[in-house]
């Protein structure tokens, strides 16, 4: 099924695409599914221009976090979220002079490898809104926002991403004052075995 980012975005509002309808138009485009460092397995099945249409998968099970420290960052793009399935919890943060410390981290690409290097600079933030979004609902962050995105509840989640690009720079990532000076993490892409287990999850 050939569909632009215009229909994807009319059918999600509509919500007229269900959760295994993306899937299976994700797996008929044979766009590769990857683990991602913050905990999600991610499939990018859209590109036209600026703007990408990704899929987000949340498991329950599967270890595929890169680092439980290393899970604050911002983003180049602007993005609007769907959540076709389960919970997540969204948590924006910003700059405070009573926040809690925090190194900062650039990060580059090679292939899908993805490197995080600490820069020598530290930045102190605190938590400024926490919502929590369940299956029909949206929610949308602006590029440079720093937020951390979690599962919820005994359920998978699953949410629809639809991002454009505002920046040319790399997205920040924050650690721990005593994080280790570079972070790597290789972003692989599921067999199909291991793709099918995690999708029988889903509820």
């Amino acid at each position: 099924m050939n569909i632009t980012i215009e229909e994807l975005e009319h059918h999600l509002c509509a919500r007229r695409l269900s959760t295994f309808e993306l899937i299976k138009i994700c797996r008929d485009l044979h766009a590769p599914f990857r683990a991602h460092p913050l905990g999600f397995i991610s499939c990018t099945f859209i590109t036209e221009g600026a703007f990408n249409a990704r899929l987000h998968i949340w498991p329950v099970n599967e270890k595929i976090i890169q680092d439980e420290d290393i899970q604050i960052h911002d983003h180049i793009f602007d993005f609007r979220s769907w959540v076709l399935t389960g919970q997540i919890q969204n948590t924006e943060l910003s700059i405070s002079s009573d926040g809690e410390p925090f190194a900062m981290y650039s990060t580059s690409y090679d292939q899908n490898k993805s490197t995080l290097k600490k820069l020598d600079k530290s930045i102190r933030i605190k938590p400024t809104k926490t919502t929590r979004h369940s299956a029909g609902s949206t929610y949308s962050i602006k590029a440079g926002q720093l937020h951390q995105t979690q599962r919820i509840g005994r359920d998978a989640a699953v949410t629809v991403l639809i991002t454009q690009a505002t920046s040319l720079f790399h997205p920040t990532v924050l650690g721990p004052i005593s994080g280790p000076d570079i972070f790597e993490y290789q972003r692989t892409e599921l067999t199909e075995n291991i793709l099918d287990s995690i999708l029988s999850s889903i509820p």
